[in-house]
């Protein structure tokens, strides 16, 4: 791995809803395959939190934009938006149980799922 390869993984691995809130494009998950009833509900909680934080940095829920994801029953999605003064945010949320616990946020200067 090139010394650029290794910084930009090091830079995806520490993004977070901090970023996200700043209307940073990136991308982070909360995942664990423990199945544990305390993984599950530390991982829940902190899914919650994550949300919470957009909430109140002003980021507003899309529902109807999440409904065009092309995903299967097992996987839930949503979708959130802000304006920021250099453009639009988009954050888009999918949530798999099926095989363990992994929730992956991802923030784009596009709407998600369109033509």
């Amino acid at each position: 791995m090139t010394e650029k390869n290794a910084m930009e993984e090091l830079a995806k691995a520490s993004f977070y809803v901090t970023d996200a809130v700043k209307g940073l494009v990136g991308e982070w998950k909360i995942e664990d395959t423990d199945w544990t009833v305390e993984s599950s509900r530390r991982l829940y909680t902190e899914m919650a939190e994550n949300l919470q934080l957009l909430k109140e940095a002003g980021f507003k829920d899309r529902p109807s934009i999440a409904e065009r994801a092309p995903f299967t029953h097992n996987i839930r999605c949503g979708c959130f938006y802000k304006r920021f003064p250099d453009g639009p945010r988009w954050i888009t949320l999918r949530v798999a149980e099926r095989f363990g616990f992994d929730a992956k946020f991802e923030v784009h200067t596009k709407m998600p799922w369109s033509d």
